[in-house]
């Protein structure tokens, strides 16, 4: 896979998973209106849950970014 696109899933990465953290609320209902275009009705039944679950979540994809673009900068010195 190219470097350039491993660089960009890591930092989309770290954004989403910045996004689901700070504002857990917000990505719920995009979710929600996500699913309602597809005719879905979607809604957690513990909000307090869902938010604490949405940031935990969030919190890992955000590391998970931070490691790809960590091995990619430790790439670029190997080559």
């Amino acid at each position: 896979m190219s470097r350039v696109v491993i660089l960009t899933l890591g930092l989309l990465g770290v954004l989403v998973g910045a996004f689901a953290v700070i504002w857990s609320k917000k990505a719920i209902d995009l979710q929600i209106g996500f699913y309602r275009k597809i005719n879905w009705k979607l809604e957690p039944i513990s909000w307090k849950k869902e938010i604490i679950v949405t940031k935990i979540l969030g919190f890992f994809i955000f590391i998970i970014g931070v490691f790809v673009i960590m091995f990619f900068a430790s790439s670029l010195l190997v080559d």
